[in-house]
């Protein structure tokens, strides 16, 4: 007896639950964003003399990029009730960038130039949005999820005769590094028609942290060793326009 009781229960509990539940509207859109690097950054050398120089330390990480974004998901709303939770994949282009340029001069040395930017090259997000019907055209939600970034580190420092200290030219190194993101935010949509909506999204992710040791070499042999440890945030500030199936 009690186990007919509990299947009626869970089949009660899947009828109400499909009741409640709307079709779901598949979507796809497009979004242009303003993007901000935030974050730390610090970098050091050890030369050939050797000395340690630090040309960074806990830095203010500060920049600002508008870029565009293509976006795919799923909404599901609930008939009874004024809530809807969605799926969403968002794509892009993502390119914001913040680039260091000292004066860096060592005891008994000639003064060196470093030049090292890091920059997110694309970027890529998964996000769970739930929220609120606040009419029959306006939407109030919030995120979560992941972001998975690919940042560049570039770094360009001059190639010095130990013996001299003269210039003798520059060396630039390269280095691709791929990072996930806790993703969080909250948006506002409003519907148009029956398939359009606009709407305006915060969004801010957190990276964790990018470290670089790099060397400079000279006859074969190490003569400087670079480092540097970047910690990234971006938060974006995007508007929305989509199209629902």
């Amino acid at each position: 007896m009690r186990t007919e009781i509990i299947k009626l229960s869970v089949l009660s509990l899947l009828a109400t639950t499909n009741m409640a539940m709307a079709e779901v509207s598949p979507y796809v859109g497009i979004a242009a964003s303003w993007d901000h690097l935030s974050g730390k950054r610090s970098e050091s050398m050890v030369d050939f003399n050797p000395s340690t120089n630090v040309f960074s330390n806990n830095k203010s990480l500060s920049n600002n990029k508008m870029n565009a974004y293509g976006f795919f998901g799923a909404t599901y709303e609930f008939k009874n009730a004024p809530l809807f939770f969605g799926l969403e994949i968002q794509i892009g282009q993502g390119e914001v960038s913040d680039k260091l340029e000292v004066t860096v001069v060592a005891p008994n040395a000639v003064a060196r130039h470093p030049a090292a930017e890091i920059a997110r090259k694309f970027t890529s997000s998964f996000a769970m949005r739930i929220g609120r019907n606040l009419n029959e055209r306006s939407q109030l939600y919030v995120l979560g999820g992941l972001d998975l970034a690919r940042f560049r580190y570039k770094y360009t420092w001059e190639v010095i005769d130990t013996g001299t200290n003269a210039i003798l030219g520059y060396q630039t190194k390269e280095y691709d590094k791929s990072k996930l993101a806790p993703l969080f935010g909250l948006g506002f949509e409003r519907k148009l028609n029956q398939h359009v909506k606009v709407g305006a999204e915060f969004r801010m992710a957190y990276y964790k942290t990018i470290k670089i040791q790099h060397t400079f070499n000279q006859d074969a042999v190490t003569i400087e060793t670079a480092n540097a440890s970047i910690k990234p945030k971006v938060s974006s500030l995007l508007l929305r326009v989509s199209y629902s199936f």
